[in-house]
């Protein structure tokens, strides 16, 4: 969940190859990965060959965010010996089954780089063909809701303090969670 998921990402894009098998994120913060993360999850030739995805800063038709720290854009050399750098890790072409869940209060802001996410997950230009990748919102949830803090507060004070969206009670968003995580690990099994 938020950093979690993020930290998640980035570490399966540097893993040893066939260590990680499925990546479940609820709100991952995108925006927070470290840039070989991003570069593997927002994979600059999957990117620019999608024509170009709505939400990434343009300019003059080129894309100019590629997954890098604010924007930058990726290098391809190494600056401690001015050779070029080892290829790029990318997301797109591993064995590696995600799931995204997002909360509509991240959707709405288009935090974590959903609507991003969204186009390429839709039109087949992230995880390799025969691997499941998925992405689903949770309505009427903000994003603290996935914390357990929720569910243990009482309800009126969680509303008071707008933890929570206050349209559902904590416990269903929680169930909503689980079963949209357990479908897609039962996918997981059944795919083995």
């Amino acid at each position: 969940h938020s950093f979690g998921g993020a930290a998640s990402l980035s570490a399966a894009a540097v893993a040893r190859p066939g260590l990680v098998r499925s990546i479940l994120v609820q709100d991952p913060a995108i925006d927070w990965m470290t840039d070989v993360g991003r570069h593997a999850l927002f994979d600059e030739v999957v990117v620019e060959g999608n024509g170009g995805v709505e939400g990434i800063i343009k300019k003059d038709g080129n894309v100019l965010y590629d997954g890098g720290t604010g924007g930058y854009r990726n290098q391809s050399t190494d600056m401690n010996n001015g050779g070029t750098s080892p290829e790029q890790p990318s997301l797109h072409n591993t064995s590696i089954n995600m799931q995204f869940l997002y909360s509509n209060e991240w959707q709405d802001a288009n935090w974590g780089n959903e609507s991003i996410l969204d186009h390429l997950i839709t039109n087949n230009h992230i995880g390799a063909k025969n691997q499941k990748c998925e992405l689903a919102v949770i309505k009427d949830m903000k994003h603290n809701e996935s914390s357990d803090v929720h569910v243990l507060m009482p309800f009126w004070l969680s509303k008071v303090m707008n933890a929570i969206s206050g349209k559902r009670q904590p416990l269903d968003v929680h169930r909503e969670l689980m079963d949209k995580s357990l479908q897609f690990l039962d996918g997981m099994k059944q795919q083995q």
